[in-house]
């Protein structure tokens, strides 16, 4: 018996399915990547979240040169960097110098700072000095008669030996004496002094003679060099 004959080949039926899923598939993938770049462009113009339109101009990057000027304080305000960035360190340690200077500074050239005083240091006027031997002749004559030991050295040696007549007359001279005051005196500097001294004995004798003293600077003190009634 003769062979059932082969069957027709397939392949020419199949080729138009085959083409057509090509270019279906084709097709897709080009839509996808027409889709993909829409979307990346509008990503990128999509307006911020807060409906307002990114900044034209971007923050200024980190230096990458010594020699480019250090970021302001108001640029580091409005763009404020992480807290390691140089521009924001720099910022900051500008505007707290900036800070301490203003705080350190005088409020007014009046504000001055007050110079400490001095100890007053006594007047050496001519009143002063006048008033100085005033009181050093009043003083002289108040320890007598009581106090001859504190009133001798009062006088200068030569006084002490020709007017006293020495300690031991001058002992005996006020020894007579009850009382003795002292009254109007006037110094004229820089070494006369003219007073009354009255002075009443123990025998009830007294004397009222208008005195003038000559002294003469001892140190700090004085001390009487000369005198004469009248």
């Amino acid at each position: 018996p003769e062979s059932a004959p082969p069957p027709p080949p397939r392949s020419h039926s199949r080729m138009p399915l085959a083409i057509a899923i090509c270019v279906v598939g084709t097709t897709v993938l080009i839509v996808a990547i027409v889709v993909a770049m829409n979307s990346g462009d509008k990503s990128t113009n999509q307006p911020g979240a807060h409906g307002s339109t990114a900044p034209t101009q971007s923050a200024p990057a980190k230096p990458t040169s010594t020699n480019q000027p250090a970021t302001t304080p108001s640029e580091a305000q409005v763009n404020p960097g992480s807290a390691d960035s140089p521009d924001s360190t720099s910022a900051t340690s500008a505007k707290n110098s900036s800070t301490t200077s203003t705080t350190s500074s005088p409020s007014s050239p009046s504000s001055t700072p007050s110079t400490p005083s001095t100890p007053s240091t006594p007047s050496t006027g001519p009143t002063d000095i006048a008033t100085q031997m005033s009181s050093f002749l009043t003083g002289y004559y108040g320890l007598l008669p009581g106090n001859l030991d504190a009133a001798w050295p009062n006088m200068t040696p030569a006084y002490q030996n020709s007017v006293a007549g020495g300690r031991s007359n001058y002992n005996s001279f006020w020894n007579t004496v009850q009382q003795v005051t002292v009254s109007d005196v006037v110094a004229t500097p820089p070494s006369t002094v003219v007073a009354t001294i009255h002075i009443v004995y123990k025998n009830g004798q007294d004397e009222n003679d208008r005195t003038t003293f000559g002294l003469v600077k001892n140190g700090t003190g004085w001390l009487i060099d000369t005198s004469h009634v009248g």
